[in-house]
């Protein structure tokens, strides 16, 4: 994927270099484009092209950065640009959440410019940046791209190089309403949302996710993405709810084992309200129940095990 040469007339793009993290949330990022424009192609620049998470059927083109050391945003933007994937593009920062509808108004600026930002009071927003696959766009990007790397920060790098080129008209502003920010609630719910340093939020997406991907029979993929987050997650942070999945869970034991004697299931019963102490939020829980719901008893059982060795608050019998 990461050669290809398909080119869209219009893309979002997404940029992923730093850790898991990122691309977890560049994963989220892609899912809110999903959510509300099922057929926008949307490309990722990262120096982790063989990520499975990739492989998540959000994803149209990877691009690999992969020898682009320390690569920013810019570098990736124009690397996008140079291999000619697309004729315009949106690029949006992986904290950001595409909420709008329409995305006409964003992609009509770049008819009388090369590239357009959010800008508010203080300057540019470095969370969205339109482009053209232009000549005149490349030059800017590599003019960013420079200063980030001596030294200055993404925001004034990006305002510095806006500045010198406003007097050529090749930068254009975003329709108001692009700038990103914080939603207020439901009723006041941004054209873009942006979600920075929100590790709890973000678990709750994952899980979103994940739940759409079990809803689609994508047991394997869900699986996955809970285990993520299990692994990631504070022992206290609520998601699925441990007191639902242990009925669901020893009701589905009885179905995959109808042979279970009545030792053994009090045994495991005694292990699930266990696991549901160690385990508040349900993280490892719900990849126990998806085992048993691919029909993976041993994996489950071993799951089990797994939170049981978490802490050790009180003993609890193991099922042989």
């Amino acid at each position: 994927m990461s050669e290809t040469r398909r080119r869209n007339a219009r893309l979002v793009l997404l940029t992923a270099v730093s850790d898991e993290r990122q691309v977890d949330r560049t994963l989220m990022a892609a899912w809110s484009v999903r959510q509300r424009h099922p057929d926008a192609p949307i490309a990722v620049v990262t120096d982790c092209p063989g990520h499975r998470l990739w492989r998540s059927g959000l994803f149209n083109i990877v691009v690999s950065a992969a020898d682009l050391p320390d690569a920013n945003t810019a570098d990736c933007c124009l690397l996008a640009l140079e291999r000619g994937i697309f004729d315009r593009a949106l690029h949006l920062d992986s904290h950001c959440r595409l909420r709008a509808d329409d995305v006409d108004p964003a992609f009509a600026a770049l008819d009388k410019a090369e590239i357009a930002v959010a800008m508010d009071a203080e300057g540019p927003s470095a969370g969205i940046v339109m482009m053209r696959r232009t000549k005149q766009a490349a030059a800017l990007l590599k003019g960013w791209s420079e200063r980030i790397r001596a030294g200055m920060a993404t925001g004034p790098g990006l305002d510095q190089v806006i500045r010198r080129a406003a007097a050529n008209d090749m930068v254009a502003g975003l329709p108001e309403g692009w700038l990103p920010r914080p939603s207020g609630g439901e009723a006041d719910v941004p054209l873009v949302e942006v979600r920075r340093g929100d590790v709890a939020r973000l678990y709750a997406e994952l899980l979103n996710f994940a739940l759409h991907r079990l809803l689609s029979n994508d047991m394997k993929r869900a699986a996955a993405v809970y285990a993520r987050v299990a692994l990631a997650a504070h022992p206290d942070l609520p998601q699925l709810g441990s007191e639902r999945l242990v009925a669901h869970i020893s009701a589905m034991f009885g179905t995959k084992l109808p042979r279970l004697g009545q030792p053994e299931r009090a045994q495991l019963d005694a292990l699930l309200h266990h696991a549901a102490q160690e385990d508040p939020a349900g993280n490892l829980l719900g990849i126990a129940a998806l085992h048993l719901e691919m029909g993976q008893v041993k994996t489950a059982i071993a799951v089990l095990r797994m939170i049981y060795h978490l802490r050790f608050r009180k003993p609890a019998p193991l099922p042989g």
